[in-house]
């Protein structure tokens, strides 16, 4: 028992990418727990990570981590505080071959480990990453329930009529801000039409300040030009390939933000739901909060490389409203000074956090923001376009 104990404080120390996957300083604490536990020599990190122990220390995980889950929320509850792609994980569908290479590129000895470790050891760091935004959730449901009197004083006043709403979302950003984030709902062609309107004024309004524009829809490393051919040629909705053609055309750098593999194992799937329920829902594994999160540590690697390269530029961040909103799950708006950071979201869809929590009080609002930041982050945007 003891034994299993140690090894489960080994792999929580090692199991979570932000920190690390394993270095010195996290095998050296296990080995040091490991010693004062049992009384015995220290083990080596060999010893520790021997497969066939991995295994099925990785699965015991797996099952500990249900349980954390469903001691922070109760399943009735799932559905109403949890998208799909958060709902526990209950298994792997689909796993590529190449994917733990890609995925586990700093982690060699997770690399060599068998493929039920490899997917289990994903399974519970999706799960605990669960169980915190469970917790997270409960906490700003009751926040934004207790402020709603303050949001429904604090919203900024916009003009109505024929005056364009991406021209007057951007002039709500002040000159103190260095990175503007833009959140859509995917596949929006009107949506699409109000960013790009949204760019063009930001340009207007910073006329001689470098500007760089970093994308999820692009993939890291490649070149822009090369990007919007491809795009001309294959997408099916070319109102993406309008945006980054403006931007290029405007002599924006434009740097991608998805890691390659994520676009060469675009068919790795999780099943997702409750235990035992009678059908599980198929989840892409990039759309998951493991994936989310990892994608998320990813982006922010290019972005800081970036910024160390345009250090006073002004950056455009576009991607995912679940990357960039405040209120997201280790949101990329969360990642910066709040004073320096503005976040526009572009929606349809009515089923946003901030619009279910706050019970639909401020859904057919075409055009909506704050006057204060701490309303800002607990409703997820500085301002909010919504596409009806």
């Amino acid at each position: 028992m003891k034994k299993t104990l140690t090894l489960f404080v080994l792999l929580l120390s090692i199991s979570l990418p932000a920190v690390s996957y394993g270095g010195s300083a996290s095998i050296k604490k296990a080995a040091a727990s490991y010693k004062r536990m049992l009384g015995k020599k220290t083990p080596t990190r060999a010893q520790i990570l021997a497969p066939a122990q991995l295994e099925k220390t990785l699965h015991k995980r797996v099952q500990k981590s249900y349980k954390k889950i469903y001691n922070t929320l109760p399943m009735a509850l799932m559905a109403e505080y949890l998208y799909v792609g958060e709902m526990p994980a209950v298994m792997v569908n689909t796993w590529p071959e190449g994917l733990s290479a890609a995925v586990y590129e700093d982690a060699p000895w997770l690399r060599a480990a068998s493929p039920k470790a490899q997917q289990d050891y994903f399974i519970s760091l999706h799960n605990r990453l669960v169980a915190q935004v469970s917790k997270q959730r409960l906490q700003l449901r009751q926040d934004i329930q207790t402020h709603l009197p303050r949001f429904a004083q604090g919203r900024l006043a916009f003009a109505s009529g024929s005056q364009s709403r991406a021209r007057q979302a951007a002039r709500q950003i002040s000159p103190q801000v260095k990175q503007i984030l833009i959140g859509e709902q995917h596949l929006l062609k009107e949506g699409s039409q109000e960013i790009l309107e949204f760019i063009k004024a930001v340009k207007a309004q910073n006329p001689r300040r470098q500007i760089v524009f970093l994308t999820e829809f692009m993939p890291q490393g490649l070149q822009a030009d090369y990007w919007l051919s491809v795009l001309k040629q294959y997408a099916k909705d070319k109102s993406y390939y309008d945006i980054f053609n403006w931007v290029h055309q405007a002599g924006i750098p434009i740097i991608g933000l998805e890691p390659v593999y994520v676009w060469q194992n675009s068919a790795a799937s999780l099943y997702t739901g409750t235990l035992f329920q009678q059908k599980p829902h198929e989840v892409t594994l990039w759309e998951s909060l493991g994936g989310l999160y990892l994608r998320n540590l990813a982006w922010k690697k290019v972005i800081e490389s970036t910024r160390r390269e345009y250090p006073d530029a002004l950056f455009i961040i576009y991607a995912g409203c679940g990357h960039v909103a405040y209120n997201a799950s280790y949101s990329l708006g969360k990642a910066f000074p709040q004073e320096e950071t503005f976040v526009l979201n572009v929606v349809k869809s009515h089923s946003t956090l901030f619009n279910v929590f706050s019970d639909g009080l401020f859904e057919t609002e075409p055009l909506l923001g704050w006057r204060e930041k701490d309303l800002a982050r607990l409703a997820g945007f500085d301002v909010r376009i919504l596409i009806q």
